[in-house]
């Protein structure tokens, strides 16, 4: 199962469509703790997460060590991605989407 913590109801349903056959399901919040809660609970294999709601997913592993974290790419957003990626995330996911990245993408983080 793939966790995506995203505001966007549109860029979670175009995520969808670009990732025939994977398993995405949606935290819509803001609440990190509850989030965490959700990781520990569902054990997904990855988590596809916008840098704005955190950069380091290492506290986030600690309840979870085989998630892997995949960080999303506005334009201009470089720093805290690659930021991110130093961190721990495996890979990031460029925005706007384009069709067959999602795939490749999540294929590297597995």
């Amino acid at each position: 199962m793939i966790l995506v913590l995203c505001r966007s109801e549109l860029f979670f349903e175009t995520l969808k469509s670009f990732a025939a056959g994977e398993s995405l399901t949606r935290f819509p919040g803001d609440d990190l703790q509850a989030f965490a809660a959700e990781i520990a609970d569902k054990k997904p294999e990855i988590v596809v997460y916008d840098p704005s709601y955190f950069v380091d997913p290492a506290p986030f592993r600690l309840v979870s060590p085989s998630t892997r974290f995949v960080v999303t790419a506005d334009p201009g957003d470089e720093g805290r991605v690659g930021e991110a990626l130093r961190y721990g995330a495996v890979a990031s996911l460029g925005k706007p989407l384009v069709a067959g990245e999602a795939t490749t993408v999540f294929a590297l983080a597995r």
